[in-house]
């Protein structure tokens, strides 16, 4: 008797959690690039940067365009040569002539109340023309810097 009461409460217990983390799942969601556009108006190459190596795992590349992986609301970040196959966690960054430098914002990177207005960070992985290139403030990589550094301590703890 005293073990069945054990198991139901341990399956209830199990339950909960599993509920609670289900809830908590968001979908990846395109960060605010707009801000953007005026340092980095024209996009000259294409490519991807990811801040964690999990979440770059989560993006399929395909040598020729897949028009229905990111049909939905990633087509807007994401280039037809990539599908995001899992939610990711942190933030990635899309560029190419067609949708310019965007970023792609995972569920815990969108629990920051900011994460739509730091695609800045992704300016440095963006292949910017020459001129807006040159128009950047020498400031952006020391800042770069500083917020993986900052995202890395946090992440560790």
């Amino acid at each position: 008797m005293i073990i069945k009461m054990a198991f139901v409460a341990l399956l209830s217990i199990l339950c909960t959690f599993f509920a609670v983390v289900a809830a908590k799942v968001e979908i990846s969601k395109c960060g605010g690039c707009h801000q953007v556009k005026s340092e980095c108006p024209k996009v000259s190459g294409s490519g991807i940067f990811c801040a964690s190596l999990s979440d770059r795992n989560n993006i399929q590349a395909y040598s020729h365009p897949n028009e229905t992986a990111n049909n939905g609301t990633l087509a807007a970040c994401v280039p037809s040569y990539y599908e995001v196959t899992a939610d990711i966690t942190d933030w990635c960054c899309f560029w190419n002539p067609t949708i310019g430098c965007q970023q792609l914002a995972g569920s815990y990177y969108q629990q920051h109340s900011d994460w739509d207005e730091t695609c800045e960070l992704c300016l440095h992985s963006c292949e910017c023309d020459a001129q807006s290139t040159a128009a950047r403030s020498p400031l952006t990589s020391v800042l770069f810097l500083l917020c993986l550094t900052m995202l890395g301590i946090h992440w560790a703890l």
